[in-house]
Order: C-alpha cells, then sequence, then structure tokens
C-alpha cells in the first residue's frame, strides 16, 4: 500500500478554520474555509502523488533498461555475451510443466454391485430373501446393502 500524505490536507484546513474562527469570531466562515482548504488540499495532493508515482515509475524503467544496455554491451566487449532466448514474458495461460497423461487420470473404481442396484446380483437364492424394506423410507433394497440408494439412510447389519 502506497502511503500518502493528502490526509495532511485535513488537518491543515481545520487549523486554517480555527485560526479564522479566533481571529474574526465568525464560526460560519471558519467552517466553510476549513472545509474548502481540506477538500481542494486532498485532491490537489493526491493529484501530485499520482503524477509524480507515475513520473517515478518511468524513469525507473529507463534507468533499468540503460543498466541492461551497458550490460550487454560490456558483455559484447568482452566476448561473454549470449543472446537472450525470448524478450517476451511467458504467457499465464501456459502451463510451466506437462505431466505425461497416464499420470494425470484417475483410475476408475467400480461400486460393488450391491451398493446401489436393487436387483441381486447373482440368483443364489429366491429373490425374496436377498430383498429388505429399508427402514427409512420402505423401498425394497438388498440385504447386503450398505446404504439405501434412494433416501441414503445406513443399514444396521
Amino acid at each position: 500500500m502506497r502511503r500518502t500524505y493528502a490526509y495532511n490536507s485535513i488537518i491543515i484546513g481545520f487549523l486554517v478554520g480555527l485560526l479564522i474562527a479566533v481571529s474574526s469570531e465568525n464560526i460560519v466562515l471558519a467552517v466553510v474555509v476549513g472545509l474548502a482548504i481540506s477538500v481542494v488540499g486532498f485532491i490537489v495532493i493526491r493529484f501530485l502523488e499520482n503524477a509524480l508515482s507515475k513520473g517515478i515509475d518511468k524513469a525507473v524503467d529507463k534507468a533499468s533498461d540503460a543498466y541492461r544496455r551497458r550490460k550487454e554491451q560490456k558483455a559484447i566487449q568482452n566476448g561473454t555475451y549470449s543472446q537472450p532466448n525470448t524478450t517476451q514474458m511467458p504467457q499465464a495461460t501456459q502451463p510451466k510443466t506437462q505431466m505425461p497423461q497416464q499420470q494425470t487420470q484417475m483410475p476408475q473404481q467400480q461400486a460393488p454391485a450391491d451398493y446401489y442396484s436393487e436387483a441381486p446380483a447373482q440368483e443364489t437364492a429366491a429373490p425374496e430373501e436377498q430383498l429388505v424394506a429399508c427402514p427409512y423410507c420402505g423401498n425394497l433394497i438388498r440385504k447386503t446393502a450398505n446404504f439405501c440408494p434412494s433416501c441414503g439412510g445406513a443399514m444396521n447389519k
């Protein structure tokens, strides 16, 4: 966060208003002048700060470019200069490293057949022996199911 001195104009406006109030004994005039000095001073100081900041940023950029060019010139004279690979910054949308496709895919896991289905996976006994009613919603589910596929209720074993 950049430091600003514009808030000092509020203090200056208050002090000038006090000075006018004491010297002229006109409170309304003192308040109006104090507010005017505070607001105008704030705006002017912020404008100057922004202009100086932009100028300083440009000067820093020029100085760093001049330093870089001078350093390159010395490297050319010494014979140690190597051309930079790129003059542009890398794009943020391009990934820096790409992982092989095999590592980025997660293996698919199959849920047990009795977890979601209401029908038995194997016919080992009569269908009415393998189905039970869910105690929460009454839906018919497999006896070996851990949860009801309709309401999500846990089956007590």
